[in-house]
């Protein structure tokens, strides 16, 4: 007879000397060697009480004789096949104790079996939980009662805080407490509610207090005023800035604007169009933040949560996205174009977001026809449908977007198609160099000049490939570590199968399906990625669906350490051999990243360009992974750098800079998981692929 499972006893020692911490030791020389773990062990045969095992293993390894009314019992957990070994299984009692006053010092005194002791925070023990530096610090009973919710913050102020030697004065015992006020309370969609409330009053203020300013309102009117009078060849469509450069889309929405404010002339009206498009855009980014913070994998895999989290923007950085005011500026007292183009193309993400790539490719066709500039994002949509979706939908996509510019522009292509697509779509403009914000640390000749455009068009190229090669290998590269995973989680059920005698249909299911994960090559991966999008790796294909259907046999016997759960091999194989639904994070910084290689090379950055990327800059600090200091000061230099007026050398090369260390830091930082959280977790339990049997 097997004598597991058995019975471990921990501690939470607490200590006057130490408020608001509690002792661990480091392992060592048995499992979970390296982790830290609280004081205790095993349940002796025989023994009295779980209170006598705390006080004889803590006198054992720390030499404190604790008093045994002080020993409270407070929570358990179930701790199956530790450090990955199934015949080992413990059920951890966890108690409570007080060290006594004027007790002994702590000393280690097993140190064959521990390598010293030291005092932790709540926030210092959950750092060791979320493992960031990926080097599994924390024992695994004790992962299991944090991930368990048994040990929260809420346990944590009433156990440890909540003693008699905790002082209400103390910042270890408020800080628990505002914790949980700010979790309760500061959630993504109470935030993004908060900040739309206070920037629509922020908006009405300023068309209330600040005078419009024109640049660019009037000139719109007037070529739009060409093409209302009939004239359809582009040549003749301009205004005091110069000729007509947008695509067909912009004439359209902007004929609606004109009319809704009277011929252009009512500037308020105007204004309070472009503060709802303004109300609007913010929405909708804050959704797609609100997505983005939501995506990121509740997985058991501690090590991949750690670093996963880093580049989780979290809720209160949200509020970065209304301090700037050159966007406030742009948006409501100049009134551009871009604004609108931007607009459309977050609705556009957001689609994409959801998985509606048709509906969104519709979208961001329509905001490449009101400006070129769109056209940054072309890298990052078409990597996203190409790995989400395969070649075949991806070509499917493309010529939607492709017909859309067509129908817009069909009344130009069909009169004067080289005046419409020489001017809607001209990459050669040389721009003002007293307008530069990013490049007025050059001269002027070496900026107009056509040796710098062809410079600054090389990096964008090798960037933009540096770029989707990266994230095409790293997904390839996630591909056949997932197979490897499913394959060692195939085998493990394949052995208990057939530990309990089933029947021989559904153990050659199991082995036609561990033939289909096993590891396939990179070049079979992206064969299969052109194909079919991202899955989680099957071939075979054939002779699975010879045996499919016959996997959802039921068992006869199911007494066992599977919690009486037994492998669905149909449902397995439907999951993998589905494309993957990538994950909302992933979506958005492959787009934003595309786009952000186009601003660090642009020819020029005028004053209304910040709106192509100011809503992106969280996100893209966040997945640099830079320190807090540094993302929040780069987010401030590129603020500033906008709002110096005339740019001066200074400020343009301190905005490059941060261009640059932005960029570098994207390139260097890992892709972020394609998968969404439910292919994760299939990982380690497999939660789709099991069905409930009855037992004997």
């Amino acid at each position: 007879m097997s004598d597991w499972p058995r019975i471990g006893c921990g501690c939470i020692l607490l200590s006057p000397e130490h408020p608001g911490k509690c002792l661990f030791g480091k392992r060592k020389g048995s499992h979970g060697a390296g982790k830290y773990a609280l004081p205790g062990g095993k349940l002796d045969l025989d023994e009295e009480s779980t209170e006598a095992c705390i006080a004889r293993e803590i006198k054992e390894e720390t030499n404190i004789d604790l008093d045994m009314s002080t020993i409270q019992f407070v929570g358990k957990s179930n701790d199956r096949r530790l450090d990955g070994d199934t015949r080992k299984h413990f059920v951890t009692l966890l108690h409570r104790a007080i060290i006594p006053a004027h007790s002994s010092p702590i000393k280690n005194m097993e140190p064959n079996k521990c390598e010293g002791w030291v005092w932790l925070t709540y926030d210092e023990m959950l750092e060791l939980y979320l493992d960031f530096d990926g080097s599994g610090r924390l024992f695994e009973p004790m992962e299991n009662l944090i991930s368990t919710g048994c040990v929260d913050r809420d346990f944590w102020r009433q156990e440890v805080l909540g003693t008699d030697f905790a002082s209400p004065y103390s910042l270890q015992y408020w800080s628990p407490i505002l914790h949980d006020i700010y979790t309760k309370y500061v959630t993504p969609v109470n935030m993004s509610v908060l900040l739309i409330c206070i920037d629509i009053l922020v908006v009405l203020l300023i068309i209330a207090k600040i005078p419009y300013t024109e640049i660019d309102w009037i000139a719109y009117m007037q070529e739009v005023r060409g093409f209302l009078s009939g004239d359809l060849n582009y040549s003749n469509l301009k205004g005091d800035t110069g000729p007509l450069v947008y695509p067909a889309g912009f004439l359209y929405l902007f004929s609606l604007f004109n009319w809704m404010t009277n011929d252009g002339v009512d500037l308020l009206v105007a204004q309070y169009i472009f503060a709802a498009i303004y109300i609007l855009t913010l929405a909708v980014v804050l959704l797609l933040y609100r997505a983005s913070y939501q995506s990121f994998s509740s997985s058991r895999n501690t090590t991949k949560k750690g670093m996963e989290l880093q580049s989780r923007v979290p809720i209160w950085a949200f509020a970065l996205l209304i301090l700037s005011k050159r966007v406030h500026s742009i948006f409501v007292l100049r009134m551009f174009n871009d604004c609108v183009a931007l607009l459309i193309g977050y609705v556009a993400f957001a689609f994409f977001v959801k998985h509606q790539n048709r509906v969104g490719c519709v979208l961001y066709s329509l905001a490449v026809s009101v400006k070129m500039n769109m056209l940054l994002f072309a890298p990052g949509v078409f990597l996203v449908l190409l790995i989400g979706t395969g070649i075949t939908e991806t070509m499917i996509c493309i010529s939607l977007c492709a017909l859309i510019q067509l129908i817009l522009g069909a009344p130009f292509l069909m009169t004067y198609p080289v005046e419409y697509i020489s001017r809607a779509f001209e990459f050669s403009r040389i721009f003002t160099y007293k307008w530069t914000v990013n490049y007025k640390f050059i001269s002027e000749d070496l900026f107009t000049s056509k040796s710098f455009g062809h410079g600054l068009l090389i990096c964008t190229a090798v960037s933009m490939l540096i770029y989707m090669i990266k994230w095409m290998l790293s997904v390839i590269s996630m591909q056949k570590d997932m197979v490897a995973e499913i394959d060692t989680k195939c085998r493990e059920v394949k052995q208990w199968e057939e530990k309990h005698h089933l029947s021989v249909v559904r153990r050659g299911w199991m082995d036609v399906l561990l033939r289909g994960v096993s590891q396939p090559s990179i070049g079979n991966l992206f064969k299969e990625m052109l194909k079919n999008g991202t899955f989680l790796g099957i071939e075979n294909r054939k002779s699975i669906e010879k045996v499919k259907g016959k996997g959802k046999e039921t068992t006869e016997h199911a007494d066992d350490e599977r919690d009486g759960v037994a492998l669905d091999a149909a449902s397995l194989y439907n999951h993998m051999t589905q494309p993957t639904k990538l994950n909302a994070h992933f979506i958005l910084v492959t787009l934003f990243t595309s786009n952000f290689i186009g601003i660090a090379f642009a020819r020029t950055l005028h004053y209304q360009f910040y709106s192509w990327y100011f809503h992106q800059v969280p996100l893209l600090l966040w997945q640099a992974q830079l320190p807090l200091l540094g993302k929040l000061a780069i987010w401030l230099c590129i603020e500033v750098c906008f709002n110096v007026y005339p740019a001066v050398s200074e400020s343009s090369l301190l905005l490059q800079v941060c261009h640059a260390v932005v960029l570098i830091g994207l390139m260097y930082a890992p892709v972020p998981a394609y998968h969404q959280s439910g292919d994760i977790e299939l990982l380690y339990d497999l939660p789709k692929c099991h069905k409930r049997v009855k037992k004997d």
